[in-house]
């Protein structure tokens, strides 16, 4: 069943043609109906599908507001003790040890938790991994170049951020498909709801391991930087293995959605993806224009309003769990002119894909660069580049918060070949 409106509200029920929120046929295509709740109430009061009442901000300057106001809290002791904690999903991870992280914290300590692991996400450091990170997808797109059609999900979408982060952590290669084993039930949504719990007790082994392993023989990577940290009483052991859970878990799903979801938009808009191979100096304006148009990341995580207030002319009382919608903030007409229109060349994007305010997502430069690498690497070797599909078919991944492809079939005219293959 899909999320509502609250019926105390007095709001119209969506029109026929709209699903209802988070129902598999809202996640193929959210945005019409948060275009409706938008005009409707751009900071409105819903039930989740799991029956949790929550508010919900849909607009771009009530989403800023939102996420820069320190009276929302991510501490869940500022939840309404009528709405159970376990139907936030947060118990879990702090029962498994893995919830002692940046995200869940406010400052002081949430200061505390982002410089010691933002040390390895400057700009500067990012940039340093250029020539791995283009190597890596030379490495992926070898072995697709005489295929000449792909599942761009399973065959680079997901293995090079993996990879990346892998690198980023010192997890070793005897590991890494384990690691994906592992992090493929966060990643895939409602219908892995059952084994995200089992995946967290594996998850915690394995972090255990890899942070023993490195005290051991430490390396050069930033998970010997976190626990040198900790032993030097910057973080202490659960912040440790909540931080590098937090990095192994959303710090390459964001990136996995940004490529696909990307590409995704260029496939469906041919005369954008012709303008952007005729002109490559658009690549830095046309990553922020896809992060815009088709976000990563739809939901943010959980907020808790510590005390009452006013947010878009909407009440917000003490208790209420708040959910932001980037994607909806990215489509927002107040902010962005023609916003469900792809315009690569759009001009001085004030996007919120990565956030905004003190929980601006660490890893944007990173996910950034990966971008730039990827889109400017698949348009240089894979010539006549299409969608292998009918585009209504695709399935997007049922999860709250990020939004991306199950699946992703490209084709494309392999070397020796004058035309795409035919399938």
């Amino acid at each position: 069943m899909g999320g509502r409106l609250e019926e105390d509200f007095a709001q119209p029920s969506p029109p026929a043609q709209l699903p209802g929120l988070f129902t598999r046929e809202f996640m193929q295509d959210p945005y019409p109906t948060y275009s409706w709740l938008r005009s409707i109430q751009p900071v409105a009061h819903v039930v989740l599908p799991r029956g949790v009442p929550v508010k919900l901000v849909t607009s771009h300057e009530a989403a800023r507001e939102a996420l820069a106001d320190p009276r929302l809290s991510k501490n869940p002791r500022f939840l309404s003790p009528s709405i159970p904690r376990q139907a936030v999903g947060l118990p879990d991870e702090f029962r498994l040890g893995l919830g002692h992280h940046m995200v869940n914290a406010d400052p002081p300590d949430h200061r505390r938790l982002r410089r010691v692991a933002g040390a390895a996400f400057t700009p500067r450091r990012t940039e340093l991994l250029r020539s791995r990170v283009e190597a890596i997808s030379a490495q992926l797109l070898d072995p697709l170049v005489d295929q000449g059609h792909a599942d761009f999900m399973a065959a680079f979408a997901h293995p090079l951020p993996t990879l990346v982060l892998c690198e980023l952590l010192g997890v070793p290669l005897n590991l890494q498909a384990e690691f994906r084993e592992i992090t493929d039930p966060h990643l895939a949504g409602h219908r892995a709801r059952g084994r995200v719990g089992r995946s967290g007790r594996r998850m915690r082994r394995f972090v255990r391991e890899l942070i023993d392993a490195t005290r051991r023989a430490p390396g050069e990577n930033l998970l010997a930087d976190l626990v040198l940290a900790t032993d030097d009483g910057e973080l202490n052991e659960s912040e440790l293995i909540s931080t590098v859970f937090l990095l192994l878990i959303a710090g390459h799903g964001t990136s996995i959605n940004l490529l696909g979801n990307g590409l995704h938009a260029l496939l469906t808009h041919s005369e954008q993806l012709q303008h952007l191979r005729g002109t490559p100096a658009l690549l830095g304006p046309a990553i922020e224009e896809l992060l815009r148009f088709d976000s990563p990341v739809d939901i943010t995580t959980w907020r808790f309003a510590a005390e009452s207030f006013e947010l878009a002319g909407s009440l917000i009382r003490a208790g209420d769990p708040v959910l932001v919608s980037l994607g909806a903030a990215n489509r927002d007409p107040a902010a962005f002119h023609e916003p469900n229109r792809l315009e690569l060349s759009r001009a001085g994007s004030k996007h919120v894909a990565f956030g905004f305010g003190i929980h601006y997502c660490l890893g944007a430069p990173l996910a950034r660069l990966q971008g730039e690498i990827v889109f400017a690497a698949v348009l240089d070797r894979l010539p006549d580049l299409r969608l292998d599909a009918d585009a209504g078919t695709l399935r997007w991944r049922s999860g709250l918060l990020r939004r991306g492809l199950e699946h992703l079939p490209i084709a494309f005219r392999h070397p020796g070949s004058g035309q795409c293959p035919v399938r």
